[in-house]
């Protein structure tokens, strides 16, 4: 099924009608949400019932409306997330343009296969506290992977998430700036990822990053 047409509408209440060919509707709306403060509602194709109840993650609207009502940390509440260091951005890489050309073998083939649009980033992050490790989170769209000291502390499907120190705002991957103070956390995604067909579906981007470090747990 299509996801296209589709609408968003913004908190500024502007209203974006979107029609294109299926494989770049992520391509087209990713930068049009990042522009509207990184979030927005959309309407997309119908389904009925019997379709819905069973992708469906329960309660997540409800959780949704909880954290915008509460202050401060305490919208995260609901997802009961994990911090894993608190410390600076020293670094944000970018794969050069290569990665986009016809000779770039396994990581033209990942590209390609997952039609992602961003180009993948890392973001290396000296911890502040503690053991001071060096973190480098690996990102393609989302943050995806996530090392200390060279190690997997956090993997997809779970969501990675990078918060301002000063204010525990979600910062976007392509506004990470060295020098920025930041927190870095995990939620639990929910149940339905961690079975054999969530796993199999998160690991289509974790391959190519894992390669690139070493390998890993996948």
């Amino acid at each position: 099924m299509a996801p296209a047409p589709l609408a968003l509408a913004t908190c500024d209440g502007d209203v974006i009608t979107i029609e294109s060919a299926g494989s770049r509707v992520e391509e087209l709306v990713r930068p049009l949400v990042l522009a509207v403060g990184g979030w927005a509602v959309a309407a997309a194709y119908p389904m009925d019932g019997t379709a819905l109840a069973g992708c469906l993650v329960p309660s997540t609207v409800s959780r949704a409306l909880a954290a915008g009502s509460a202050t401060e940390r305490e919208r995260f509440a609901p997802w009961r997330p994990k911090r894993l260091c608190r410390g600076r951005i020293t670094a944000v890489e970018q794969a050069p343009d290569t990665m986009h050309d016809e000779g770039s073998g396994a990581a033209r083939g990942f590209l390609d296969a997952a039609a992602l649009p961003s180009r993948p980033t890392s973001v290396v992050i000296s911890e502040a506290e503690g053991l001071r490790r060096r973190f480098r989170l690996e990102a393609h769209n989302e943050v995806l992977l996530a090392l200390g000291d060279g190690a997997v502390v956090a993997a997809a499907p779970d969501q990675i998430l990078i918060l301002s120190a000063a204010d525990g705002s979600v910062v976007d991957v392509e506004r990470a700036v060295p020098g920025a103070e930041v927190e870095v956390v995990v939620i639990e995604a929910a149940p339905p990822w961690h079975t054999r067909d969530g796993r199999a579906l998160a690991r289509m981007g974790v391959p190519a990053l894992m390669e690139r470090n070493g390998g890993g747990p996948w």
